[in-house]
């Protein structure tokens, strides 16, 4: 049986393709243990990290149920039993044992770390890094932990993946930029700012492949909507400025 647990979007379990069914608290369980994978969680910080302050004296009899419940449904789907009891009595913790490429947040840490040093201008391989930095990308399907992303145990975690996607986001648009593959970096560069529009960053690469694909007018307004929209949240950016000006002058110089 494959295993696959997803993150990268609502969190989800199938086994051969198939779902397994999960009511939210087993969701939420199961989030715990992904958030804290490979590491043994006590029963106690589960029952803190799921209930919160108010959580109920028949929490941690609950949380056995929720755990029987979880091994339940992993096994009748054929998954095995990949949540491994460790200690007992009021020391007991769970961990998750399953290897990393079960799950398609470490696919993708293990896909950009790949891509990573091949992104170097000296010893790099660009396409080969655009290549698996796009395969990388086209795991998350939403945001990440999408259905605890209110919980504060999750927070954490979702913005460690949310800055390694934006890195990659640069990434790839640099790496396509490079290739003089101006055209797909506009297309993937006008997707990822529609999701993050006040991300300075991508804005700024937006605006240099437009400018290189002789959209001038088009790269100007995509600078004067960043400025106007930081502007309102009192952000000044006087690197965007700066380019905006270069791109009306028709100076910014693109690389050969």
């Amino acid at each position: 049986m494959e295993l696959e647990i997803e993150v990268l979007g609502p969190v989800q379990v199938r086994c051969d393709g198939v779902r397994v069914r999960l009511g939210p608290r087993l969701v939420a369980l199961l989030s715990v243990l992904l958030v804290e994978f490979g590491r043994a969680v006590p029963a106690n910080r589960i029952v803190a990290m799921v209930w919160g302050a108010g959580a109920p004296e028949a929490a941690p009899a609950t949380l056995r149920s929720h755990v029987s419940h979880l091994r339940g449904a992993l096994r009748a789907a054929g998954a095995g039993d990949p949540v491994t009891t460790l200690g007992n009595g009021h020391g007991v913790g769970y961990r998750l044992d399953t290897a990393a490429c079960d799950v398609d947040a470490r696919r993708f840490e293990q896909a950009y770390a790949q891509a990573r040093p091949l992104l170097s201008g000296t010893t790099g391989d660009l396409e080969r890094a655009s290549r698996l930095i796009r395969d990388a990308l086209e795991l998350w399907r939403g945001p990440a932990y999408a259905d605890v992303a209110d919980r504060p145990f999750a927070l954490p975690e979702i913005a460690r993946l949310n800055a390694l996607r934006r890195a990659a986001r640069r990434g790839l648009a640099g790496a396509l930029t490079a290739l003089g593959r101006h055209g797909e970096a506009v297309g993937e560069l006008a997707g990822h700012l529609a999701e993050e529009p006040y991300d300075e960053g991508l804005r700024h690469q937006l605006a240099v492949a437009l400018y290189a694909e002789q959209r001038a007018d088009e790269a100007a307004q995509v600078c004067r909507d960043g400025l106007r929209l930081l502007r309102e949240r009192g952000i000044e950016a006087p690197g965007l400025h700066s380019l905006q000006l270069t791109i009306l002058r028709r100076e910014l110089p693109l690389a050969s």
